[in-house]
C-alpha cells in the first residue's frame, strides 16, 4: 500500500487489495477517486499496482502500474500522460510517453515531473522522468556499473538492481531506495549486498547516501554515511519533508522500527518509532508523519525536534486531591469497588492505577483502551489509540498516572502517553520486540523512542519522572525530559514483576524469576529488600531461601507516603515496612485450587488506599488505609457487594528480615539524583 498527502491534509491511499485509490478527508471521512487506477485488461488484467503522489501544487498523480494519470484540477478529470505503450524508449527516439512501455513499482511529482521506477527487467531497475509536455526520459539506471563503479558518475550509467521507493526534493535531487544484489556471477546469479539509499543530483550524478556501514544501528548525530541501518528484509520507504530533509523507515520488518532523518548537512538522526510491517511513509503540510501498514493508516504528530508532540502540557495545574471516598470506612476494611467483567476488562488485567483525583484506571491484556472508575463508581473507557492512531492486536502490560494527569500506558513494545486533552503519542520504544542488536546492552543515553523494549512495567515518581522496567535489556530506566533513557543500575533483573516509586525517589521492583523485592537508591546502588538470596536467621547465607516470606511470583508493587512497600504475589499481598518485616495482609482463600483466585495490580491513591484487582472475576477492590494499621493481623472484612466476600485475611505472620533501617522519612521529601 502506498500513501501520499496533499496540500490540503486529504490523505490519498493506494489501495491494492482492491486496486483502486482512496481519499480520507481531514473530517475522516473515506472515499474512493473513480477513474483514478484503470483496470487491466488481457494478460494482465488483475496484477494492477496502485501508487499515487501529490505535486508541490497539489495535483494528484495516479498508476496502476502500467501507465500514469495526471487529474484536473478543475473537473476531476484523469488524463493519460505516460505508458500503455509497447516501447522501451531507452534509445533516445522522440516517442510520446504514451508509448512506453512501463512496470512502475513507486512514483513521486515534484515540479511538475513525474518520477517512476521502472522494472526493465529482472535485476535492472531505471528512473523515468515524465515532464509536464509529455516526454519521457531515463535520468537513472540502464547502465553497466555496479555499485561502486558508478560511485560519482553519470547515472544513467548505473545498474540499479531493485527501487522500492522514490522521493524528489524542492530542488529536483532524487532519492531511491535500492536493494543492491552484485552480479551476475559466473554462474549468472546475483547475491544481494543490502539496503542503499542513493540520490541523483540535479547534473545527472548517482552517489551513496548511507548502507556502506553495514547491518545494525548506530550512527545518530554523526553522517549518514557512516550510520548503520537494518539490512534485513522488507521494504524501505522514502520521504522528503518540507525542508527537503530526506526521511525513511529503518527496518520495519522485525527490524529497527524507527524513522530517521538525514538533513543538508548530511547528519543522521532518529526522530520518531516507525510501526511493525509499515510499507509506506508521507508528510503532511502540517509535518506530521503517516505510516501505510497491512490495512490500515497511522498518523502521527512530531514537534520542532522530531519527538511526538506534546499537547497542552505545562498549560494546566495538576490534578488536585479529591476527597477520600472512604474516609467513613474504618482503615484496614476491604471493600469491592467494581465487578469489572470480560466486556470492561479484555483479556487478563495487567495494570492499575489511581489519579489524584481518585480515578481508577485498569488496563486488560486484550484491550484498546482504559477502563476508568470515578469515585462515584462510574466507568468509562479511555481511547489509547490502538487500532486506529497505532496497530491493532497488541498486548497492554501496564498503566500510570502522571503527577499532571496524563496516562502512560505499555503496549506491543511501547509506552503511549495520553495527555489530559485526550490526545495520544509515543514516548518509548519503537513497537519492536526484537531484543537481538541492541537489547542486551541497554540504551544508557539514547533516544527512547528508538529502544526495542517488551513486557513494559511502568512507575511514576513523586515529581512526574516516568521510570519503565524492561524485560529485554532486563534494566529500569528513567525517561528524561530530552526524551533519553537513562540506566538506574546494571544489575539485571530477569523478569521485572512490578515498579513503584518511594516518597524519598527509592525504586521499587518485584522480580518474578528471583522472587525478590529489589530496591534501587537514588545513586544506584540495589539492595534486595525481601525474596530469596536474602540471610535470614534461619538461613544466615541466604542460599535459595526465600526467608519465610512467600514471594512466589511477584507481579506488581506498590509504595505508600510512609515507604511501606506492597507486593502482590501468587500467595497473597504481602506488606514491607522500611525495617524489613514483612506480613501476609490478604491471601486467596484457597491457592491450591484448579482456578485460583489471584490478586494482582496495585495502586494507592492519594489518601492512602490501596486498589487491588482480583481475578477470576475481574473485580476492583479496595483496602482502606492500610498504613493506619499497627497491629498485628488479621484485619476484619466487610464486602459492599451482595456475593459473599472471597478474600480473606490471614493470622499474624511476621516475618523479620535482615535489612538496613533506615531515618524515618518525610512524607513530601524528594531526593533529586546526582
Amino acid at each position: 500500500m502506498k500513501i501520499d498527502v496533499g496540500l490540503d491534509a486529504q490523505l490519498y491511499v493506494s489501495d491494492l487489495a482492491n486496486k483502486n485509490l482512496r481519499v480520507v478527508g481531514t473530517d475522516g471521512v473515506i472515499d474512493t477517486i473513480t477513474d483514478a487506477i484503470v483496470p487491466l485488461e488481457g494478460l494482465q488484467a488483475g496484477e494492477e499496482r496502485p501508487v499515487t503522489a501529490v505535486n508541490d501544487d497539489g495535483t494528484l498523480y495516479a498508476s496502476n502500474g502500467v501507465v500514469v494519470q495526471r487529474m484536473d484540477a478543475d473537473s476531476g478529470e484523469f488524463t493519460t500522460i505516460a505508458g500503455g505503450g509497447a516501447f522501451s524508449l531507452d534509445d533516445g527516439s522522440d516517442r510520446p510517453a504514451t508509448e512506453a512501455a512501463l512496470r512502475i513499482t513507486d512514483m513521486a511529482v515534484s515540479g511538475g515531473t513525474a518520477y517512476v521506477a521502472h522494472r526493465a527487467g529482472t535485476f535492472d531497475w531505471r528512473v523515468r522522468a515524465i515532464d509536464e509536455d509529455g516526454t519521457i526520459t531515463t535520468v537513472a539506471g540502464g547502465g553497466e556499473l555496479g555499485l561502486q563503479a558508478s560511485e560519482g558518475q553519470t547515472a544513467t550509467e548505473a545498474q540499479l538492481t531493485d527501487i522500492t521507493s522514490l522521493a524528489v526534493d524542492s530542488r529536483g535531487t532524487i532519492y531511491l531506495a535500492e536493494d543492491v544484489a552484485e552480479g551476475p556471477q559466473d554462474d549468472g546469479t546475483y547475491s544481494r549486498k543490502g539496503w542503499y539509499i542513493r540520490k541523483v543530483d540535479e547534473d545527472g550524478t548517482i552517489s551513496t547516501v548511507l548502507g556502506d556501514a553495514g547491518s545494525g544501528f548506530s550512527g545518530d548525530g554523526g553522517p549518514a554515511a557512516e550510520a548503520e541501518i537494518d539490512q534485513g528484509m522488507g521494504d524501505m520507504a522514502l520521504a522528503v519533508d518540507a525542508e527537503d530533509r530526506l526521511l525513511f523507515i529503518d527496518g520495519s520488518n522485525h527490524g529497527n522500527n524507527v524513522v530517521r532523518r538525514i538533513d543538508g548537512d548530511g547528519v543522521i538522526t532518529s526522530i520518531a518509532p516507525a510501526w511493525y510491517l509499515a510499507q509506506d511513509i508521507a508528510v503532511g503540510p502540517d509535518g506530521h508523519l503517516y505510516f501505510a501498514a497491512p490495512g490500515r493508516v497511522f498518523v502521527m504528530a512530531l514537534n520542532e525536534n522530531g519527538l511526538p508532540v506534546e499537547h497542552g502540557i505545562g498549560e494546566r495545574p495538576a490534578p488536585k486531591p479529591a476527597d477520600d471516598p472512604w474516609a467513613d470506612e474504618e482503615a484496614g476494611t476491604v471493600l469491592t469497588v467494581a465487578d469489572a467483567d470480560s466486556t470492561e476488562v479484555v483479556g487478563e488485567p495487567r495494570g492499575l492505577a489511581v489519579g489524584a483525583d481518585g480515578t481508577i484506571h485498569v488496563v486488560g491484556s486484550r484491550d484498546d483502551s482504559v477502563l476508568t472508575i470515578d469515585t462515584e463508581g462510574e466507568t468509562a473507557r479511555l481511547p489509547t489509540g490502538v487500532g486506529t492512531t497505532y496497530p491493532p492486536d497488541l498486548t497492554l502490560t501496564d498503566v500510570e498516572v502522571g503527577t499532571d494527569g496524563s496516562v502512560y500506558v505499555a503496549v506491543g513494545g511501547a509506552v503511549l502517553r495520553i495527555y489530559p486533552d485526550a490526545s495520544t503519542a509515543v514516548v518509548a520504544g519503537n513497537g519492536s520486540r526484537r531484543a537481538g542488536v541492541r537489547g542486551n546492552q541497554g540504551y544508557e543515553g539514547q533516544l527512547a523512542i528508538t529502544a526495542a523494549v517488551d513486557e513494559i512495567r511502568l512507575a511514576s515518581g513523586w515529581d512526574g519522572t516516568l521510570y519503565l522496567a524492561d524485560s529485554l535489556s532486563n534494566r529500569v530506566y528513567e525517561l528524561g525530559e530530552d526524551g533519553r533513557l537513562s540506566t538506574l543500575a546494571e544489575h539485571g533483573f530477569t523478569l521485572p514483576g512490578g515498579l513503584a516509586v518511594g516518597p524519598d525517589g527509592h525504586i521499587y521492583v518485584g522480580d518474578e524469576h528471583s522472587e525478590q523485592l529489589r530496591e534501587i537508591a537514588p545513586h544506584g546502588e540495589v539492595s534486595i529488600v525481601a525474596g530469596r538470596g536474602l540471610p535470614t536467621d534461619d538461613d544466615p547465607g541466604g542460599g535459595g531461601s526465600d526467608g519465610g516470606t512467600n514471594l512466589i511470583s511477584p507481579s506488581d508493587v506498590a509504595v505508600d507516603r510512609d515507604d511501606t512497600a506492597y507486593l502482590a504475589t501468587s500467595r497473597g499481598i504481602k506488606r514491607i515496612d522500611a525495617d524489613g518485616e514483612v506480613e501476609t495482609v490478604v491471601q486467596p482463600p484457597d491457592e491450591n485450587a484448579t482456578d485460583p483466585v489471584r490478586l494482582a495490580n496495585l495502586g494507592f491513591d492519594a489518601h492512602g488506599n490501596l486498589y487491588f484487582t482480583e481475578t477470576p472475576g475481574g473485580r476492583v477492590r479496595v483496602m482502606v488505609r492500610p498504613g493506619e494499621i499497627s497491629d498485628p493481623f488479621p484485619w476484619g472484612i466487610v464486602s459492599a457487594s451482595s456475593a459473599a466476600a472471597v478474600l480473606v485475611v490471614v493470622g499474624s505472620c511476621v516475618v523479620v528480615i535482615r535489612r538496613r533501617r533506615r531515618a524515618p522519612r518525610t512524607p513530601a521529601l524528594f531526593t533529586p539524583r546526582d
